[in-house]
């Protein structure tokens, strides 16, 4: 997968009152603005603080959808929040890009040979990040196919309760903002 999850959740929302909470840069440069709210850090470059983010607007306007969109290395810093959205009973939605690290595949190609031995700008191949949601007791889900993205969140929204979408993207794609 590309960068296409972004533009799935915003044809999702879009005839639907919808917070977003980005704490990636590019997101920005994908959605569109059309949405009526939108929560970010700007280019302050914060990295985890999208579940908090969400929480919040969550608990500012319970009735409107939260969908919160980070990446891997983004869901490492703020990952026990899932569980504050359960304990709290707040029905968050976390999508996670997940390409398999900082930059995915990209820095470790430009970088070192390919021949070289260890993974340095690269995580551990297929982290299944929704399976801590789901020890929380909350949703979870796993989509490697763009297909299966709408299905996903319709099933998370459907829920009822906090949820995590860990969504595979090809750690060698380009950066979607760029």
């Amino acid at each position: 997968m590309g960068g296409w999850s972004c533009i799935v959740v915003f044809f999702f929302f879009k005839q639907k009152t919808a917070y977003e909470i980005y704490q990636c840069d590019w997101s920005s440069d994908v959605c569109s603005s059309d949405l009526v709210s939108l929560l970010t850090a700007g280019s302050n470059g914060c990295i985890g603080t999208g579940i908090p983010f969400g929480i919040g607007a969550k608990l500012g306007n319970p009735e409107c959808p939260v969908v919160v969109i980070c990446g891997d290395t983004g869901i490492g810093f703020s990952a026990m929040e899932m569980e504050t959205a359960i304990r709290h009973r707040i029905p968050v939605i976390v999508i996670i890009a997940n390409n398999d690290g900082n930059m995915g595949g990209l820095k470790q190609k430009a970088y070192y040979p390919e021949d070289y031995p260890e993974r340095v700008t690269m995580y551990q191949p297929g982290i299944h990040y929704e399976k801590i949601m789901e020890l929380f007791g909350g949703h979870a889900e796993y989509v490697e196919h763009p297909e299966d993205l709408k299905p996903a969140l319709e099933r998370a929204m459907a829920s009822g309760m906090a949820a995590c979408i860990n969504v595979k993207v090809d750690p060698y794609s380009a950066h979607p903002g760029k």
